[in-house]
């Protein structure tokens, strides 16, 4: 899903909001992967969701906020999730 689906601009909570109901999950049940702390990172922490923030392809540091991981490839999600899951009763 791209935010100019919604018509607006992350971190704006509809956006994130779209996705959650598309997928049929609460906040909490979710992931978000982004390349930007205030925009993805922030955004989706805002709304209960983890916030992970992956350097792939861009290496914006954290500064002072603090992600629920930063991956340095995407792929390492996975294991994130699975790790969630375990967790989970």
């Amino acid at each position: 899903m791209l935010s100019s689906e919604v018509g607006l601009a992350k971190p704006h909570p509809a956006i994130f909001e779209e996705a959650l109901r598309r997928l049929g999950v609460a906040p909490a049940e979710a992931v978000f992967v982004g390349d930007i702390v205030w925009a993805d990172v922030l955004g989706a922490q805002a709304l209960g969701m983890r916030g992970v923030l992956t350097h792939q392809y861009r290496q914006e540091e954290r500064g002072e906020h603090s992600p629920d991981l930063v991956i340095t490839r995407l792929a390492e999600v996975v294991d994130y999730v699975e790790r969630l899951n375990q967790e989970d009763p």
